[in-house]
């Protein structure tokens, strides 16, 4: 993780985890994470197209000009994006993997380089249903520009395994289709573009990247 917004939300996220696959909804206190209230969002988790966000924070609204509550989660990126996110929305909910996504955004001569934290929550039956998430731009407030900023292509998706590795006792319990295996056989060009990175292990899923990185420590 790049961002100190996305670093703090993580350590509190993972505090209140205390070894289980993700931490229960109503565990999370907004006193707990006050300081990132503003750039928090929820999401209520449906089938891939129909995950939505429950509630967003004033700066989020504020920065892309709109209400995000009731919105699709994959209508907020461009078309070409929606695979590799809805790749990453799988693996979070089965496995419970964290989703780190990185974007550019933009408005009439500036463009925003912005990361997005998303973090797999327990809900009803035990299931993950919802995603607690950051999104948190590569500028201080006061520099953002005053027009509303357009969502543009991800740069980058990594998963991050909280315990180093893909918690497969939970994956049983959802109907998303998990990504397949990686295939030595999958053509680059058919995958979106990531940025170069270091460290990690490079994951092929899905006719898909990611940056996989274990434990969640490091330059991840």
């Amino acid at each position: 993780m790049d961002h100190r917004t996305s670093q703090l939300l993580y350590a509190y996220w993972n505090g209140v985890r205390a070894g289980r696959i993700a931490p229960r909804r109503f565990d999370i206190e907004p006193s707990g994470m006050s300081s990132l209230l503003p750039d928090t969002f929820i999401l209520e988790c449906g089938d891939g197209m129909e995950t939505r966000f429950r509630l967003a924070g004033t700066r989020i609204c504020e920065t892309f000009g709109r209400e995000f509550r009731g919105m699709r989660f994959l209508s907020f990126w461009p078309d070409a994006n929606a695979d590799a996110v809805r790749d990453g929305l799988a693996r979070l909910q089965q496995d419970g993997a964290c989703c780190l996504l990185n974007f550019d955004a933009g408005t009439d001569g500036a463009t925003i380089a912005f990361e997005t934290l998303l973090l797999p929550l327990l809900h009803t039956n035990g299931a993950i249903e919802r995603i607690l998430g950051v999104m948190s731009a590569f500028v201080a407030p006061a520099e953002m520009p005053l027009a509303p900023l357009t969502a543009g292509p991800i740069r980058r998706v990594r998963l991050i395994w909280p315990d180093g590795r893909p918690d497969r006792r939970h994956g049983d319990g959802h109907n998303l289709a998990r990504p397949a295996h990686p295939s030595a056989g999958v053509g680059r060009d058919a995958m979106p573009p990531l940025a170069p990175t270091s460290g990690g292990r490079l994951v092929i899923a899905n006719r898909r990247r990611f940056r996989v990185y274990d434990g969640g420590r490091g330059d991840g």
